[in-house]
């Protein structure tokens, strides 16, 4: 998967348009369609802020491996599907950023359900 394909998914998993993501991030419509369909690649600055405002790591857009659908439960979801989508990616996000603190301060815990009364 090329880095335009993943720019399109980050794109449209926060819930943005391409004019959203213009006004955002301050770069122009037309350049953010052909980085999406592979006609020129963004510079570094431009990946970093499209990162930023995707709420995305740098290193999701040059994984090799196709991204991973969350699935997010709600007890009380937000009244928009924008906002819905924003705040599921943010989440995404600060769970990445303490995974990788798990990981940097070597203590990375297991997953441990409880058990079900018998």
């Amino acid at each position: 998967m090329d880095i335009g394909q993943r720019l399109k998914i980050a794109r449209e998993a926060i819930g943005y348009t391409l004019e959203e993501a213009e006004q955002k991030s301050g770069i122009g419509k037309s350049s953010l369609s052909e980085f999406e369909n592979a006609k020129r690649e963004p510079k570094f600055s431009q990946l970093s802020r499209l990162a930023e405002v995707y709420k995305r790591t740098i290193e999701f857009f040059f994984a090799d491996e196709p991204p991973i659908e969350n699935i997010m439960l709600w007890r009380d979801a937000p009244n928009t599907e924008e906002k819905v989508k924003e705040t599921e990616t943010e989440f995404q996000q600060l769970r990445q950023q303490y995974h990788k603190l798990e990981v940097r301060t070597g203590e990375v815990k297991g997953v441990a359900f409880p058990l079900a009364d018998s």
